[in-house]
């Protein structure tokens, strides 16, 4: 068994100015770069200063250019505020940027307020997540997307975008109570083990994976 660590990060304010904040956020991540870490996660967060990556896609697109080896992905990308497809194009692009790099995980949003605050029911942020996992997880096997649900419906949608890595990247999932772990096995996604601190960024938890 080979055990890996990587970094999860909330990119939380301090007191830099933003343009300087992530110019130094990118130099540490350079670091784990070199460094021979396994992967970098980062949180989304919106309307608070405990996440400073309120587009996940952005940041890590920067992170593409800036590294060569590491892998990088979110933790997790909030579904009930994403339009799924613009979400499925938005993966495709950044892991076929990053050569094959990209990890992504998928969630319902922690927070409720920050869910209600884009106009969505917060209380009905596990469904949605639920039901867009679904269709993006079709989508990547398609050419052509037509899908019936509750919250979204399309009909021979044509997908000019694949992912590089096939079926798709590496899936993380958020387990927070034995449902959520029994789910997380049954489709065959990595959950994070958060074990405290991280030597190289404030705020960030180590992630172990074992193959």
């Amino acid at each position: 068994m080979t055990l890996e660590f990587g970094v999860f990060d909330h990119l939380d304010r301090n007191d830099l100015p933003l343009a300087d904040y992530y110019e130094e956020r990118l130099k540490v991540i350079e670091a784990f770069d070199r460094a021979g870490f396994y992967a970098y996660h980062v949180a989304e967060h919106h309307f608070t200063p405990l996440g400073l990556a309120p587009s996940p896609s952005v940041f890590l697109s920067a992170i593409a250019q800036r590294t060569r080896r590491l892998r990088f992905g979110t933790f997790v990308y909030a579904l009930p505020i994403h339009h799924p497809l613009r979400m499925l194009e938005e993966i495709c692009m950044l892991d076929h940027i990053s050569g094959g790099r990209l990890e992504i995980g998928f969630g319902r949003g922690s927070v409720p307020y920050e869910i209600s605050y884009y106009g969505q029911d917060a209380e009905q942020r596990q469904q949605i997540y639920a039901e867009r996992l679904e269709l993006i997880l079709k989508a990547f096997a398609d050419k052509e997307l037509s899908f019936k649900g509750t919250y979204d419906n399309f009909d021979s949608v044509p997908l000019e975008l694949e992912p590089l890595q096939k079926p798709h990247p590496p899936l993380w999932y958020g387990a927070h109570s034995p449902d959520s772990a029994e789910r997380a096995a049954l489709s065959g996604a990595c959950v994070p083990y958060h074990s405290g601190g991280c030597g190289f960024c404030k705020g960030a938890s180590s992630i172990g994976t074992a193959s």
